[in-house]
């Protein structure tokens, strides 16, 4: 598949600056700083980010700080192709994405040398999820989900899930693998042997991952039908439903308050996880859709990407709005990028103008910007050294150092 026949399927649009808290700097205590990042997940301990939005409750908040000036330590190119997967950090330092041209690559955090790479039979977009035992489980648009061994790239087992797999799994602390396959189904996998333990029709559009709550409630959103649903991952058991009234098309995120953050064609709702209970609701404007997952401070300041292309932080007891930053026009998709947020009161996204940007989480302000040249879907994600990492559409994924 070549880009221009991907940007071929990419709507035009086009698009100003800035001001809240920064996050407060995490400690490096070699375990996820939020409790919600280990408990009610199986993901591998002592990875700095092993699922897409970095932990399981899907907070984008790393415990590593990362560059406040602009450095490229490597770049990687795979074939002629873009990259809309999100990467995902192993303990050791191995990064794992996925490209358009079908393959999932390991590559060497420290120098980007390449790994092992493993074909599947079309275009990842999906982020990969590193398990307990190193396992990498990744999702294709060929319709099935990969479980690959972390050293070699050899597959453990495979599952046809009938339909294009754009949304990132995540792991359960009882072993199950969770994922939804596009306009159809969301599904419950053994990780150990690919086996099915339940499914649940599903009619959204399959961007999505879950998010995880401490105790192992799954959180998700519909965009179809408007509305939030909480579910027991044992069983596939609806806990709760919330019809919002808008669409959540993105993946929600749980912060420390135990408020889940949705993000949604009307702008950004706070819902009491427990409960289900409205907390507040923010709307943008009727043009300003958040079209990102958002990324939640350690104060629980909410930042997210609008489709008036701007960053936006908001406070997240109010949802009153601290600040704002304009990237410039360019190239949307509906897997636009989501913040990532270090441990240092750094800011990252990549924006649809071809920026990656580092903003100061408290003011808004620009610290630096990369132009890539082609718009950018892929998150980014922080390792232990302190490097970012992200790709772009202009088939290069990039490692910013410190």
């Amino acid at each position: 598949m070549t880009k221009a026949w991907r940007l071929g399927l990419l709507l035009v649009l086009v698009a100003c600056n800035r001001s809240g808290l920064p996050a407060a700097p995490g400690p490096d205590l070699g375990e996820p700083a939020s409790a919600g990042c280990v408990a009610g997940a199986g993901l591998q301990r002592g990875a700095p980010w092993p699922v897409m939005g970095g932990c399981a409750t899907q907070q984008r908040r790393s415990r590593f700080g990362g560059p406040r000036s602009l450095r490229i330590a490597w770049t990687f190119h795979p074939s002629d192709s873009f990259i809309s997967s999100s990467p995902a950090v192993a303990a050791d330092g191995t990064v794992y994405v996925g490209s358009a041209d079908g393959a999932i690559y390991a590559l060497d955090g420290t120098t980007g040398a390449k790994r092992w790479a493993w074909q599947t039979g079309f275009e990842v977009v999906s982020s990969p999820a590193i398990g307990v035992d190193g396992t990498v489980y990744v999702g294709s648009m060929d319709g099935k989900l990969y479980a690959l061994d972390g050293a070699s790239g050899i597959p453990r087992w495979t599952f046809l899930a009938g339909a294009p797999i754009t949304s990132s799994p995540t792991v359960t602390r009882d072993g199950a693998v969770l994922f939804e396959a596009q306009y159809s189904a969301f599904f419950s996998l053994d990780a150990a042997t690919g086996a099915q333990r339940w499914s649940m029709a599903y009619g959204t559009t399959g961007a999505e991952s879950i998010a995880l709550a401490p105790d192992g409630t799954a959180f998700l959103g519909e965009w179809e039908q408007g509305a939030a649903l909480a579910l027991e991952p044992a069983t596939g058991r609806m806990v709760w439903r919330l019809d919002t009234g808008v669409g959540v098309l993105f993946t929600p995120g749980l912060g420390d308050d135990g408020r889940l953050v949705l993000p949604s064609t009307a702008g950004v709702q706070s819902v009491d996880a427990s409960s289900a209970r409205l907390v507040w609701s923010a709307s943008v404007s009727e043009q300003a859709a958040m079209i990102s997952s958002p990324a939640i401070g350690v104060d629980g300041t909410v930042y997210y990407f609008s489709d008036d292309l701007m960053v936006r932080a908001i406070d997240g007891a109010s949802g009153r709005e601290r600040w704002r930053f304009a990237t410039g026009p360019g190239v949307w998709s509906r897997l636009s990028p989501s913040p990532t947020l270090a441990a240092n009161g750094t800011l990252y996204i990549g924006a649809l103008d071809g920026n990656f940007y580092a903003l100061d989480a408290g003011t808004g302000d620009e610290l630096w910007a990369h132009p890539t040249g082609d718009p950018i879907s892929s998150s980014a994600a922080i390792g232990a050294n302190g490097f970012v990492y992200v790709g772009s559409s202009d088939g290069t994924f990039y490692a910013f150092g410190p």
